[in-house]
């Protein structure tokens, strides 16, 4: 996993809370490729939190430019870091700057949205 350093985030993580700060980093270990992360149900679960602080913790996230969210499936901002290949990176920011998912993969014939659909079946599984 790469993680850029020069771009700020120390600054936006002084205004996060303890909760927030435990759930990011609980996030950068459970992260897959493409960034994607667990929702706050099944992190609250996993760290033993109640669901309305690890709601709480993923809207903070949100609001600083720690999480994204498309289509109801949450993933790490890719300008933070990244899981997953360069060629990934670059095809994420592009749709991110444009506003929408990427279609396809490089290198794959799958649409993005069975990416999706593949990783959230693998992290309901554990």
């Amino acid at each position: 996993m790469k993680v850029w350093q020069d771009m700020g985030w120390e600054k936006r993580l002084g205004g996060l809370s303890g909760e927030s700060l435990r759930v990011l980093h609980f996030l950068l270990v459970k992260a897959r490729f493409w960034n994607i992360v667990p929702g706050p149900a099944e992190v609250a679960l996993l760290l033993g939190m109640l669901q309305p602080n690890a709601s709480r913790s993923y809207a903070e996230l949100l609001k600083a430019d720690f999480l994204c969210k498309q289509k109801g499936v949450f993933s790490l901002h890719p300008l933070f870091c990244w899981k997953g290949t360069d060629a990934q990176w670059k095809e994420a920011v592009y749709q991110m700057q444009k506003g929408r998912l990427p279609r396809r993969t490089r290198g794959t014939r799958k649409t993005h949205r069975s990416i999706l659909a593949e990783a959230e079946r693998i992290l309901r599984k554990g």
